[in-house]
């Protein structure tokens, strides 16, 4: 770990790259003018093609420890290091999700559920493999197309959406949830979506709604 670290310095330093080119150049073509001076004598062409030969053979080596390697080990190392940084994010992610308190799904864009954790089961009362194997329409009662694709073009232009929509659970009974979903280009378009069964909340508000038009209609009949 420390060799590669020193090899990340170096990479990251435009002095020492220049530096290492500069006296390997150098270097190189000393030595090849010494090789060449003891040499028969030849022709210019000749001398030409022996001197890029010679410095070609001598610079190589020395660019090829001092910057390539490096270069391949540190790339190497770098992604090993995003892959499991990549992996440790999915996993808390995963983590985080699965124990939401509020229910979360991943469709396609085509509707097929590719993802759900516990809560989203409870609310539905289907098992994980059983949900798996379903769309986000089996579990919305009466949706038309018409509703669903507007649902799909707000998505689609704002990124984001949030609205009221009616599921129905296994055995039949009906509820009214709150969505938040978000639209993701990957992968081909994926949904993402938190639901919140406000049931209660609704029926609350129905009543109190209700016992206010009573007693309206009561203050009335006493005028």
């Amino acid at each position: 770990m420390k060799n590669l670290q020193n090899h990340s310095f170096r990479l990251k330093s435009p002095a020492s790259i220049f530096l290492i080119v500069v006296l390997s150049v150098f270097i190189a073509e000393a030595s090849v003018m010494l090789l060449l001076y003891y040499l028969p004598q030849r022709s210019l062409f000749i001398g030409a093609i022996i001197d890029a030969t010679l410095l070609i053979a001598l610079v190589s080596p020395a660019l090829y420890f001092f910057l390539f390697r490096p270069l391949v080990i540190h790339i190497r190392e770098r992604a090993r290091i995003d892959e499991v940084l990549h992996k440790n994010e999915e996993e808390q992610f995963k983590v985080m999700i699965r124990t939401s308190l509020d229910a979360f799904l991943i469709t396609d864009m085509q509707g097929r559920i590719l993802e759900v954790n516990d809560a989203y089961c409870n609310m539905t009362g289907y098992s994980r493999e059983a949900l798996l194997k379903m769309t986000a329409a089996d579990t919305e009662p009466a949706e038309t197309p018409e509703e669903a694709e507007k649902y799909i073009g707000t998505l689609l232009e704002t990124g984001s959406n949030r609205f009221e929509a009616r599921k129905r659970r296994k055995d039949g009974q009906i509820q009214i949830v709150e969505v938040s979903s978000n639209y993701s280009n990957l992968y081909g378009g994926r949904i993402y979506s938190f639901l919140r069964d406000i049931s209660e909340r609704k029926q609350a508000e129905e009543q109190r709604a209700c016992l206010l038009q009573e007693i309206e209609s009561a203050n009335e009949e006493l005028k």
